[in-house]
């Protein structure tokens, strides 16, 4: 059993995708294996695999519809180790990234560690991008405060990514308020573990918008009974700035 399952969902990112399983394998724990959910891309994916020579690496082919939840819960059926970890394909780890995290996990001071964020690209962009800790259910009105690229958690065989179609591109954020609803400890460092790279593809204004909206929409769904009056009147407020915010980008896009 390793230590560590790594999960990566890829289509049609051969280049990219050869960086970031580069930086997961450059890791300072080697005890892991990384899990590659390909939804059949148009390259020769399991020649690239192969090109690795790593045992550690496992290669799975997927038709996912478009939904990218349907892979990463293939990824996470397939896991064998203690802990999970999550890295997109465009994304690049720092090499001790699991060294800092997994003493939270091992000590259970935590049950999910996530960490700070550099934004690049390849115009020489570089950000610190950094939330407060979560702490509270309404730190996530408005936004995600948790990377994807950035979580390790605990492997418990009953967690798994929404595949509602309602929620494709906010399927990581609906798992992050369902964990802490189950009781999570969430845990943040703040150094940047993990670099997103920032792209007219993966950051468009639209599409954030878009996401935004669906958050806004899971939260008024799901939890609204639960929070407190001032959280509610929080919860409007950002409901109605985003309708706006979203119809406005639409308009300006068409």
């Amino acid at each position: 059993m390793p230590l560590v399952s790594i999960i990566v969902t890829t289509y049609n990112r051969e280049l990219l995708l050869k960086e970031t399983i580069l930086s997961i394998l450059a890791q300072s724990i080697e005890d892991l294996e990384l899990i590659v959910v390909d939804n059949f891309s148009n390259y020769d994916f399991l020649k690239l695999i192969d090109s690795f020579h790593d045992k550690r690496i496992k290669s799975i082919q997927n038709q996912n519809n478009g939904i990218i939840a349907v892979n990463r819960n293939v990824g996470i059926q397939a896991a064998q180790g203690k802990y999970l970890a999550f890295c997109d394909d465009d994304d690049l780890w720092e090499p001790n990234k699991l060294e800092l995290q997994l003493p939270f996990l091992e000590s259970n001071s935590a049950d999910l560690v996530y960490s700070g964020t550099l934004l690049f690209n390849e115009m020489g962009m570089n950000k610190i991008h950094c939330y407060q800790p979560v702490k509270t259910l309404s730190q996530f009105f408005g936004y995600n405060p948790v990377t994807l690229s950035s979580v390790i958690l605990r492997n418990l065989k009953d967690i798994s990514f929404d595949e509602n179609r309602v929620f494709a591109g906010i399927e990581d954020y609906t798992l992050w308020i369902n964990l802490w609803m189950r009781g999570f400890k969430f845990h943040m460092i703040e150094k940047p573990l993990v670099r997103f790279r920032v792209s007219s593809t993966s950051f468009s204004s639209v599409s954030r918008s878009n996401n935004e909206y669906k958050i806004i929409k899971f939260k008024m769904s799901l939890f609204a009974r639960l929070l407190s009056w001032k959280e509610r009147l929080a919860l409007l407020y950002f409901t109605s700035f985003s309708i706006a915010r979203f119809t406005l980008l639409k308009l300006l896009s068409r």
